[in-house]
């Protein structure tokens, strides 16, 4: 593809570079007649940097074509997994779990507050008190770029699904995007909250579209092309702070929490309307995050099996939540101990809606709930401190947290108890974790101002709980 008058500009300028530091006096000069550049005074080293990083990027890319082969004969050889064998063998499960550091760096200068992985390339990125975004290469260890522009803490991060785009959210209540594509720009800034934005996600159904939450009581709807804000939901959790916002991997449900200590579940085919609030957390919700296709049919398969009372455990025909009368009056409370709503249906969609939903609380538990139903159907305690953090492991069976307490703790959604933890993971609280869209890796940050990515290793262990 051709390259822009901008990247023709900087690769002119680097070959003059090159020429000057290496001695090629003549073609310098002729080089230098013909571009009309000007050789920069410091010493960039730029095309060499661009070679070897070329050279790296190569040999990566002959490993995973590698890999790819080897796992395409695999995936011939495999069988379907099967459910009942939830009891073992626990070795399978243990080589899921990332239980050593594979890296530990630091860079920023305040408390980092959310981390979060690239879902194509070998990039993770992360935000803190400092207002600066940065670019990491998980596989090295190194930082790519700072991102420069907010002029308080950034609270929030969030990928569009391709990864082209990075949206932040800040204290100086605004939303920044920044373009991957190229080299790490920004080019937008979304103003209109009037207090600290805190929670930002990319909508799944139409690229286009950016949600936002804030200090401010109000969830924002944005449009990306024009930048302009195109409804704002000013009584969400009734003018409460909405701490966090997240999107429903079939893109059909938004779920937000607030420091009224409830969620609230809403239906994007339905015009953000309201399908319920779940009631039960004690304290403030810090953090939501909706189930993955395999957490749904392991629970819901856990659950008939175990005579749960999760509701209407094979009724997979539609998948959406609402019910009609919620539809028009906003929704209904539920009560997080059990005590439902209205009767609750649902209008058929191509692709199924997320069953449940976890939240984490400063009450220093963490809830599951059946959003169908309406109700918590399993609460985790063990942590000693507030929780900030959560992410559904992609096998189903196991949910991962992190808390104040410094310890990061995977939980097993079968057994409904702890299954394992790494006491002082950091030194600081730990304030966000995110897990890999397809590598066993963990990544964690905390106010130490320090980031560490966790994998599997098989001679070292990880803590186990008694009865595993």
């Amino acid at each position: 593809m051709p390259i822009t008058d901008r990247q023709k500009k900087e690769l002119n300028i680097a070959i003059l570079e090159y020429l000057r530091d290496h001695g090629y006096e003549n073609t310098l000069n002729s080089f230098l007649d013909e571009s009309k550049e000007e050789v920069p005074e410091q010493r960039f080293k730029t095309l060499e940097r661009k070679w070897t990083a070329v050279v790296r990027l190569t040999a990566k890319l002959q490993a995973t074509e590698s890999k790819l082969i080897e796992t395409e004969n695999e995936l011939k050889q495999a069988k379907p997994f099967n459910f009942d064998s939830f009891r073992g063998p626990k070795k399978l499960f243990d080589e899921l779990l990332p239980n050593k550091q594979r890296h530990h760096v630091k860079g920023h200068q305040k408390a980092i507050n959310k981390v979060l992985f690239h879902p194509n390339y070998s990039w993770l990125v992360t935000c803190g008190d400092d207002s600066k975004v940065g670019v990491w290469d998980y596989e090295t260890g190194k930082l790519e770029k700072w991102l420069r522009g907010h002029t308080n803490s950034v609270y929030d991060l969030s990928f569009n699904p391709n990864g082209t785009y990075l949206a932040s959210a800040s204290q100086d209540m605004s939303v920044k995007l920044w373009n991957f594509e190229d080299e790490f720009r920004c080019e937008k800034t979304l103003n209109g909250h009037d207090h600290s934005v805190t929670g930002v996600v990319f909508l799944r159904h139409n690229d286009n579209l950016l949600m936002s939450c804030s200090r401010d009581g109000t969830l924002k709807l944005w449009e990306l092309e024009s930048g302009y804000c195109s409804r704002t939901f000013p009584e969400i959790h009734d003018g409460e702070w909405v701490k966090r916002v997240d999107v429903s991997y079939d893109g059909s449900l938004l779920v937000t929490c607030s420091v009224d200590k409830t969620l609230r579940v809403l239906s994007v085919n339905n015009e953000y309307q309201e399908i319920c609030a779940l009631r039960g957390h004690e304290h403030v919700v810090e953090e939501v995050r909706f189930s993955n296709p395999n957490t749904d049919e392991m629970l819901l398969h856990h659950d008939s099996l175990n005579g749960s009372r999760t509701a209407d455990d094979h009724d997979d025909s539609d998948s959406e939540f609402e019910s009609d009368d919620e539809s028009k009056n906003g929704g209904a409370i539920m009560n997080g101990h059990g005590a439902k709503g209205s009767s609750v249906s649902r209008s058929p969609s191509k692709q199924k809606a997320p069953r449940f939903v976890a939240s984490a609380s400063r009450d220093k538990s963490i809830m599951v709930w059946d959003i169908k139903a309406g109700e918590c159907v399993m609460k985790l305690q063990g942590h000693e401190n507030w929780v900030r953090s959560l992410v559904f492991h992609p096998c189903g069976r196991f949910l991962i947290s992190a808390a104040d307490d410094k310890s990061i703790r995977v939980w097993d959604l079968t057994k409904r108890r702890l299954y394992s933890k790494i006491d002082d993971a950091h030194q600081g609280f730990v304030s966000s974790i995110d897990w890999h869209p397809t590598e066993s890796l963990l990544a964690s940050v905390s106010t130490a101002k320090d980031l560490k990515v966790w994998h599997h290793d098989t001679k070292h262990q990880l803590k186990k709980q008694s009865g595993f």
